[in-house]
C-alpha cells in the first residue's frame, strides 16, 4: 500500500476516535495565537515549528462559505501540529517529502471543510430548529461528554493524591483539564470555560450531521437480492475462514455480539459452546507476606531437592540434619502463606460458597449469576446473558478462558454447574449452557444484520454523493496557498 493511501486511512480513523473533541475551533473563535509580521524589508522564511511559524497569519482564511470565513490557518494548524506529532509516534514522518506532505495537508483540510460545510447546510435547511425531544437529547450529549471530561481526569488526580496528601483533587482536575484544552485548542490561555464551549460546539456539530443524514437517507434500504446475494457471498467467505482458522470464531462472534454492528460471521465450526459464569474476585493484589512465603517455600524446596539428591547418588546421608531443619522451616512458612492467603481470599470465598449453596438449593443459574457475578460481560452486555460466551476445548482464542476454566467445563454435561474454583485473582463457577450449532446459519437468522449493514453502506454511499455535489456548487472557496507552508 502506498504511503499516501496509509495516511489517508490512518488520518480518517484518527479523526474519528481518540481526543475527547475534534478540536475544531468555532467559526468565531479568537483564540489563536498572536502572530508576528515579518520584520521590514524581509521575506518571510518558510512555516516550520521552528523560528518560521512565528511569521504565519493564523487568521488568514483556508476556506469560507457563502463568503464567511469558516477554517482559518490558525484552525488547520492546531490540528495538523497535533497529528503530524501523533503520526510520528506510530513511526510516519508525513513532512519527509513534498508529495506526502501536501496530500496530507490536502485530506486533513478536505475533512475539516467537508464537516464545515455539513454545518453550514444543516443550519440552511432547518436542521438546529430541534425539537424539544432533540434539544434534551442533545443537552444530554454534552454533558455526558462533559461528565466523562472530569471522571477521566478525576480517577487520575485521585491517584496522585493518593501518594501525595497535599494534592487538592478538584485543583488538579482542572490542572489537567486545562493541560488537554491548551493543547487542543492551541491556545495557551484557554480557559475551562472555552473547552466546554468548544466541546459543545463540536457535539452539536456531529449531532447536525446525524440529524441530516438519518433524514436525507431515511428511504435508502436494501432488496432482497441483494441481501441473498450478500448472504451467499459473505456464508461462503467464513466457510471457508473458520474451516481453516476456527479458533478465530470465538473472538469474531463475540466481537459482533459485544458491538451489534456489522454482520456476524455466517458459519460456525465444530465444538463450541456456550456457558455462564458466576465469577468474585479476591479485589486486591495478593498480599505481599504470601509472595514472600512463597518464595522461601521455593528456595527451601530447591535446596531439599539440591541435599538430597546429592546424599543419594553418594549414598551418604551428610545432609540428613539440614533436610530436616529445611522440612520444618517449610511447614512453618506453608502454615505463614495459608494464613494469610485465607484471610486474602475470605470474603470472596463467603460470597460465592452463598451462591453456590443458592444452586444447590435449586435456583435457577442465571438468577445467582445476575445477582452475584462480577464479570461484566454478564452484567453489562445483554447478548452475553441470554446466550453465554463461548468456550472450546479444542480451540484457543486471543481472548480465551482460563486452562483451569476449560478443565472444569470438560467435566460438565449440559445444564450442569461447576463447583467453585480458583482462576484468574478470583473464584468462580461455570455452567454449561448448551452447544454452538455448527455449519452455516440460516438467512433468516442473519437477514436483520445483513439488510442493515447493505443499507448502511448505501446510505453512506449517498451521503458522500450528497456532500460531494455541495461541494460541487460554488459556495466552497479554497484558498490551497495559504496552508502550503504548514510542515515546510
Amino acid at each position: 500500500m502506498k504511503m499516501k493511501k496509509i495516511l489517508a486511512l490512518f488520518l480518517s480513523a484518527v479523526m474519528a476516535v481518540a481526543l475527547f473533541s475534534a478540536c475544531q475551533l468555532s467559526d468565531n473563535d479568537t483564540s489563536a495565537p498572536e502572530t508576528t509580521a515579518a520584520p521590514d524589508g524581509a521575506a518571510a522564511p518558510d512555516a516550520t515549528d521552528g523560528q518560521g511559524s512565528s511569521y504565519l497569519d493564523l487568521t488568514a482564511a483556508v476556506a469560507k462559505i457563502n463568503g464567511e470565513t469558516v477554517l482559518t490557518l490558525g484552525d488547520v494548524k492546531t490540528l495538523f501540529d497535533m497529528y503530524v506529532e501523533y503520526f510520528q509516534a506510530y513511526g510516519y514522518d508525513v513532512t519527509g517529502d513534498t508529495a506526502t506532505l501536501e496530500g496530507f495537508q490536502d485530506d486533513l483540510v478536505d475533512m475539516l471543510v467537508r464537516d464545515k460545510l455539513v454545518e453550514v447546510k444543516a443550519r440552511e435547511l432547518g436542521y438546529s430548529n430541534y425539537t424539544d425531544e432533540q434539544k434534551a437529547e442533545l443537552d444530554a450529549r454534552i454533558n455526558d461528554k462533559l461528565t466523562e471530561l472530569d471522571s477521566y481526569y478525576r480517577e487520575q488526580a485521585e491517584s496522585e493524591a493518593a501518594s501525595d496528601p497535599s494534592i487538592n483533587v478538584d485543583e488538579r482536575v482542572m490542572e489537567l483539564i486545562l493541560e488537554e484544552a491548551i493543547a487542543n485548542l492551541g491556545d495557551d490561555n484557554a480557559t475551562y470555560e472555552d473547552y466546554c464551549k468548544a466541546l459543545s460546539e463540536d457535539i452539536e456539530t456531529q449531532y447536525l450531521s446525524e440529524l441530516m443524514k438519518d433524514d436525507l437517507t431515511k428511504d435508502v434500504k436494501a432488496t432482497d437480492d441483494e441481501i441473498e446475494e450478500a448472504y451467499n457471498t459473505s456464508s461462503a467467505a467464513d466457510m471457508e475462514t473458520y474451516n481453516a482458522n476456527p479458533e478465530y470464531y470465538k473472538d469474531d462472534e463475540e466481537g459482533y455480539e459485544l458491538s451489534s454492528e456489522g454482520v456476524p460471521p455466517l458459519f460456525v465450526p465444530q465444538d463450541y459452546h456456550r456457558v455462564l459464569d458466576i465469577y468474585v474476585s479476591f479485589g486486591t493484589d495478593i498480599p505481599t507476606e504470601c509472595t514472600e512465603a512463597k518464595t522461601k517455600m521455593n528456595n527451601l524446596k530447591t535446596e531439599y531437592c539440591t541435599l538430597a539428591f546429592e546424599d543419594a547418588i553418594n549414598g551418604t546421608s551428610t545432609n540428613a540434619a539440614r533436610i530436616a531443619e529445611i522440612l520444618d522451616e517449610y511447614k512453618k512458612q506453608q502454615a505463614e502463606y495459608d494464613k494469610y492467603y485465607g484471610d486474602y481470599t475470605k470474603a470472596a470465598y463467603e460470597k460465592i460458597n452463598a451462591a453456590y449453596a443458592r444452586l444447590e438449593a435449586g435456583e435457577d443459574f442465571a438468577k445467582v449469576m445476575a445477582d452475584t457475578t462480577e464479570n461484566t460481560d454478564f452484567t453489562e452486555v445483554d447478548a452475553f446473558v441470554g446466550k453465554g460466551m463461548l468456550i472450546s476445548n479444542s480451540y484457543s482464542s486471543s481472548s480465551d478462558w482460563s486452562s483451569a476454566a476449560k478443565e472444569q467445563f470438560a467435566k460438565l454435561s449440559i445444564g450442569k454447574y461447576s463447583p467453585v474454583f480458583e482462576d484468574a485473582n478470583g473464584l468462580r463457577i461455570i455452567y454449561y449452557l448448551g452447544d454452538e450449532k455448527a455449519g452455516s446459519k440460516d438467512l433468516g437468522e442473519v437477514r436483520d444484520a445483513i439488510a442493515a449493514s447493505i443499507a448502511e453502506e448505501a446510505k453512506d454511499t449517498t451521503w458522500n454523493t450528497t456532500i460531494e455535489e455541495w461541494l460541487n456548487e460554488g459556495s466552497v472557496e479554497l484558498f490551497t496557498d495559504v496552508y502550503r507552508p504548514l510542515g515546510k
